[in-house]
């Protein structure tokens, strides 16, 4: 059997390293020369590099594999899931240009506001953009509709008896992108105003992204917050409004 031209000449290059090392070391050597050593060639042969590329390439499938079941088990409906299989065989493109400034703004762990009518595509818009954000940025994700969020909060903080602030700072955390829906449906009781904003302001300290998602336009989300959190939300904001008629129309 033939050896490889490249293999030989490479096995030829460490034996002479080989024979060089051996002869400098076992020739006589001056004081200088005493205290400073040949240091000893270190050899990687081919097999090993290719052994460990593919260790790099199975930690990146493993880490990838990892990614799709964080955005999988994210809490998105059967409906989204289905909407984002339709999406990937058929690219749906938003006005505006409206993905690229949605992500833009969560990259920089900002918040995006997204408005319109039912059925424009609001929430595919948010899971195709958390989707990249998690696959693409390793960002952990979460979608919920703010009613059930605020129920999973208090449950959190009455029934298991966590504090406030430890539960809210956890969930900054845990959560990198928040998407939350059907946010204009709010009860904004004084309780819920309080919990909400308090949501808010962990979720800027933590430098976590969030989106909402609601049928009313812009001013009316505003005039539910805080107005020292929607200065906030000023440094690093998106608001994508649609004005176009429901994709659903005809639809079951």
């Amino acid at each position: 059997m033939s050896t490889d031209p490249g293999i030989k000449a490479i096995a030829d290059l460490i034996r002479v390293k080989r024979q060089q090392i051996q002869q400098a070391n076992t020739a006589p050597k001056n004081p200088i020369e005493k205290a400073n050593p040949l240091p000893a060639l270190k050899i990687t042969t081919i097999d090993r590099e290719a052994e460990l590329e593919q260790e790099a390439l199975k930690k990146a499938q493993q880490e990838q594999a990892r990614r799709v079941r964080v955005f999988a088990n994210a809490g998105w409906s059967e409906r989204v899931k289905m909407d984002l299989a339709i999406h990937d065989s058929k690219p749906f493109v938003w006005p505006g240009k409206a993905l690229d400034r949605v992500l833009k703004v969560l990259v920089n762990s900002g918040i995006a506001l997204i408005v319109g009518t039912t059925g424009t595509g609001k929430t595919l818009l948010a899971a195709v953009a958390a989707r990249e954000m998690c696959l693409g940025h390793g960002r952990t994700c979460k979608y919920a509709r703010l009613d059930d969020y605020v129920a999973h909060l208090r449950h959190r903080m009455y029934e298991k008896k966590e504090p406030q602030g430890a539960v809210l700072e956890s969930e900054a955390k845990s959560y990198r992108v928040l998407v939350l829906d059907e946010f204009d449906k709010r009860r904004c009781t004084p309780e819920e105003n309080k919990l909400v904003d308090a949501v808010f302001w962990h979720r800027h300290a933590q430098m976590s992204a969030t989106v909402l998602i609601a049928n009313e336009p812009e001013e009316q989300i505003a005039a539910m917050v805080d107005p020292s959190i929607i200065d906030r939300w000023a440094e690093n904001k998106a608001v994508v409004g649609f004005a176009h008629a429901s994709y659903r129309k005809g639809k079951p």
